[in-house]
């Protein structure tokens, strides 16, 4: 990977996972490092919610990269990115929802 850790503009933007089976809502962050996009990390399942219905109005504004380290996981005995994204939309955001469950039906009026 051969982003700098201190460029300021790397492309970033977040994409829903359809093709995940074990979470069919799940949402990726990925980077643009210049030839492919790259999965740096997934939203919270608590903010799953409020991010889907902000990306299905078209609410979001930019997503910016605050960092990406890559950070040893001793459990896995292996290096994983570990990064974190400011997203902007239109509007206030709503709460995070504390009840949402992996695979669960998100319904929208949209």
């Amino acid at each position: 990977m051969e982003l700098k850790s201190k460029e300021t503009n790397v492309p970033v933007r977040a994409s829903f996972e359809t093709s995940n089976l074990t979470d069919k809502n799940a949402i990726t962050f990925e980077v643009f490092d210049g030839a492919v996009w790259l999965v740096i990390g997934y939203c919270g399942v608590e903010k799953i919610p409020k991010l889907t219905k902000a990306i299905k109005r078209g609410e979001i504004i930019s997503y910016k990269v605050c960092y990406i380290r890559r950070q040893w996981i001793p459990k896995g005995r292996n290096f994983r990115l570990h990064a974190a994204v400011i997203i902007a939309k239109k509007g206030r955001w709503d709460k995070n929802d504390s009840n949402n469950k992996y695979n669960s039906d998100l319904c929208f009026d949209i």
